[in-house]
């Protein structure tokens, strides 16, 4: 529910400090949040109003103004520069970061809806409607400003939460200020009040907010915080959906263009000045490999943002101070190819390689979450599935190759939240893929119609007729075992199609010539008078 790295006591805001927390319950839609006694000592205290229970239409019906006026579908672009102020971002930057793929999302989501389908079944007589949660909550990463925090703190990100008539709470985070008061401001222009509320605030809010009992919780932050959020989910057996980052991999085989597979990591390592939960965390390689991967990782950090990176309009800063100094302190005794210049003021630190880099320090310990890239050498892709293996289950996994038989036993031989081959990133933005974590990365899915499930519950229905009660006989009491050996014969026995037909049809000639036999005599006397009546008109 709070942010993976400063929803902790003592956490400083994007400007170093923290901001002041707006009071729950305070706004519009939280009425039910307000922490009176009498209040908390309800069995069941819902986090908003009772929710009318909408049709999936309602979001559609909402913002369904045109993109002029709907931020789900893009139209408030044009006010990008206020989320990216939180780090330093341009508008063009932020616009790249994500925010367009949430929004194109969105308008697909709107146009086809996820949850415009039928019954399923045969014959009307099976049916698993697809029934809304009432009130999930989301909670969104801080520092993030790649298309996964887009997703979160954006209306977009969480349209399948509307869409299925779901009410919605979301919880942004404190140190993406900007991003949550400019969220706060938009969503009550488009959305009902009391239905989709936001909760800005900090620990304490967040706190307070975990006490409710929700019908789905979708939190994306850091292990420990994820940790805490299920354990409150767990008192209310609140369904969870965690996505919660970890140190993503990234393989680089000799039989590769280096010079793409280089250009391909510096831009997905780099972009938000490596604060995005999918970055490649570290590099996988063969010692002969490393110098190449140094010298063509530094030629397309030039590439991307000149001589001077500082001064570049495309890089980013570090989110806040505290950040600044983490970072800061996972360089202490590493050999830096190049980079590790850093500017306290104004929180920038540059595009920084590490070479020859020990799994046993800091910098391999956690989530980097920044613009440091170290490279671990590797005698080959079998001790590189091992060095994985032996750690937690990432949250994605990248792999550079030719050889696609080596991309698939790296695959096969590994376990992540999701895989891209040869690319960094590009599978979150699919939205026709799940997007989840697994193991200590994270549970559960969602991104496109996944998203739409996870804020549903598939309920299953058998719908029947009064009719032929006949066919219950075997199921009622008295019991023998006659009963017991039918029940049997048509539960467990396994047919063959082909040979059933062929069983079906001799039963049905034996049934026809029996009848035949039967009725014989018959046919020839009516035939008989029938030929002595035509023969008599006949005769003048």
């Amino acid at each position: 529910m709070t942010s993976p790295r400063d929803s902790v006591p003592g956490r400083s805001g994007a400007g170093g400090q923290a901001p002041p927390p707006e009071p729950l319950g305070a706004g519009p839609g939280l009425r039910g949040l307000n922490r009176a006694p009498q209040a908390q000592a309800q069995p069941r205290s819902p986090p908003a109003p009772a929710p009318t229970r909408r049709p999936p239409r309602l979001a559609r019906r909402r913002l369904g103004a045109g993109p002029a006026q709907c931020p789900a579908c893009g139209g408030h672009v044009g006010r990008a520069d206020q989320s990216a102020r939180d780090s330093g971002l341009s508008t063009a930057g932020w616009a790249s970061a994500g925010q367009l793929a949430s929004a194109e999302s969105a308008r697909r989501a709107l146009r086809t809806g996820h949850g415009a389908r039928g019954p399923a079944g045969s014959r009307g007589f099976r049916l698993r409607p697809l029934s809304p949660l009432d009130v999930p909550a989301a909670a969104a990463r801080g520092p993030a400003r790649d298309g996964a925090g887009a997703r979160k703190r954006h209306p977009g990100g969480h349209r399948c939460g509307p869409e299925q008539g779901n009410a919605v709470i979301i919880k942004p985070s404190e140190v993406s200020e900007n991003t949550a008061k400019l969220l706060a401001k938009l969503l009550p222009q488009y959305l009902d009040q009391d239905l989709y509320a936001v909760v800005n605030g900090g620990v304490e809010e967040t706190t307070e907010l975990l006490k409710q009992r929700f019908d789905h919780i979708l939190y994306t932050g850091n292990t420990t915080v994820g940790k805490i959020v299920m354990q409150a989910a767990a008192k209310h057996l609140t369904p969870v959906t965690l996505e919660l980052g970890g140190k993503s991999p990234c393989f680089v085989d000799r039989d590769c263009d280096l010079d793409v597979a280089c250009r391909r990591i510096a831009w997905g390592k780099f972009m938000n000045c490596g604060q995005t939960c999918i970055a490649p965390d570290y590099v996988l390689c063969e010692p002969s490999l490393q110098d190449q991967i140094v010298r063509k990782v530094q030629e397309a950090v030039k590439e991307f943002y000149g001589e001077n990176v500082k001064e570049s309009p495309d890089y980013e800063r570090i989110v806040n101070l505290r950040h600044f100094k983490r970072i800061q302190s996972l360089l202490e005794g590493q050999k830096i190819a190049f980079g590790g210049e850093m500017d306290e003021a104004t929180r920038y630190i540059a595009p920084t390689v590490l070479t020859d880099v020990d799994p046993d320090t800091k910098v391999m310990q956690e989530e980097i979450f920044g613009p440091i890239l170290p490279i671990v050498p590797v005698k080959n892709a079998d001790e590189a599935i091992q060095f994985i293996n032996e750690r937690e289950k990432p949250l994605a996994f990248y792999v550079f190759s030719h050889n696609s038989k080596l991309i698939k036993r790296m695959i096969d031989g590994t376990s992540s939240g999701g895989v891209t081959g040869n690319d960094v990133i590009m599978h979150f933005m699919l939205s026709s893929l799940p997007f989840g974590g697994v193991g200590s990365s994270g549970m559960g899915a969602y991104h496109g119609k996944h998203s739409f499930d996870t804020f549903s519950h598939q309920r299953p229905c058998l719908l029947k007729t009064l009719k032929r009660e006949g066919a219950n006989q075997l199921r009622y009491p008295p019991n023998s075992q006659s009963k017991v050996d039918w029940a049997k014969f048509f539960l467990l026995k396994r047919f063959n199609k082909g040979k059933l037909g062929l069983l079906l049809l001799t039963l049905l000639g034996i049934l026809a010539a029996v009848l035949i036999k039967r009725y014989q005599a018959v046919l020839r006397t009516k035939a008989l008078l029938l030929f002595l009546a035509i023969h008599r008109r006949a005769i003048p």
